[in-house]
């Protein structure tokens, strides 16, 4: 049987993510489960100093890339 390829994002609770601060490496996507928001690593920048990605990104990412 083959196996399908998965993508799976990281994922933590906002005090996980709080206590623990990581740096996501530049496209890693990192999932606040409590606030159900995403934020998109730079390489560099704690989880504290991330923007999360707003409805308005999400549409412009839709826009260049489809659904």
């Amino acid at each position: 049987m083959a196996q399908a390829n998965r993508i799976q994002i990281r994922r933590g609770t906002q005090a996980e993510w709080e206590t623990h601060d990581p740096v996501l490496f530049i496209g890693e996507l990192g999932l606040d489960i409590t606030n159900k928001c995403i934020k998109a690593g730079d390489g560099f920048s704690e989880w504290t100093k991330l923007p999360y990605i707003e409805e308005t990104g999400l549409e412009r990412i839709r826009s260049e890339y489809g659904d």
